[in-house]
C-alpha cells in the first residue's frame, strides 16, 4: 500500500501529477495541479493509495510545474560562495556523491523541479556490508520525523542514531 502526501498547484488545462518526493518505502509526496490532486484523492484507493493528505505548501515544488523557476535558482546559486564538501555529501536530487562546489550548484538548481530522492540518498549514505557497523548519526530538528524516516529506510542505521530536539 502507498501513503501519499499531496502538494497543491493552480488548476491547469493539462493535468500534471508526479512524485515530488520519495520519502521511504510506501510513502511518496505527489505534486501537480489541483485537478489531478483531487482525482488522486477521489480515485487513489483503487490504485493502492492507502492515505492521501494535503500538505500546506505554496506550490508544486520539485515538479515540472516549477521548471520556470529553475533558471532563477541557478542564477542565485551562482552568487553563493561554496567550498568543496569536507564530509561525504550525497545529493537528494540523484543520490550521487557531491565532490565539488560546481556539482553542488548544479544539483541545487535541479532540485527546484526534480523530485527529492530522500529514500535513495539514505540508501547511498548508509550502504555498507552487513558486517560493518553503521555510522553514529545525530538527527537535529524539532520532532522525530527525520529519525522516523531513517527507521523506515534502514533499521540498522536507525539503531545507531539519536535525536537532538532543537
Amino acid at each position: 500500500m502507498l501513503t501519499v502526501w499531496l502538494a497543491p498547484a493552480p488548476d491547469l488545462p493539462d493535468p500534471v501529477l508526479v512524485v515530488a518526493s520519495y520519502l521511504y518505502p510506501g510513502c511518496k509526496v505527489l505534486a501537480g495541479d489541483d485537478r489531478a490532486l483531487r482525482w488522486v484523492e477521489r480515485e487513489g484507493r483503487a490504485l493502492g493509495v492507502r492515505r492521501a493528505a494535503r500538505v500546506a505548501v505554496g506550490g508544486a515544488f520539485h515538479s515540472p510545474l516549477m521548471a520556470r523557476a529553475e533558471d532563477a535558482v541557478r542564477h542565485a546559486v551562482r552568487a553563493l560562495q561554496l567550498a568543496p564538501p569536507r564530509v561525504p555529501l550525497v545529493s537528494c536530487v540523484d543520490a550521487a556523491p557531491v565532490r565539488d562546489a560546481a556539482a553542488a550548484r548544479r544539483r541545487l538548481a535541479r532540485l527546484t523541479a526534480a523530485p527529492v530522492r530522500w529514500e535513495q540518498a539514505l540508501h547511498r549514505l548508509y550502504a555498507r556490508p552487513r558486517s560493518a557497523p553503521q555510522p553514529f548519526t545525530v538527527a537535529l530538528g524539532p520532532g522525530a520525523a527525520l529519525r522516523a524516516t531513517l527507521r523506515q529506510v534502514n533499521a540498522r542505521a536507525w539503531d545507531a542514531s539519536v535525536l537532538v530536539d532543537v
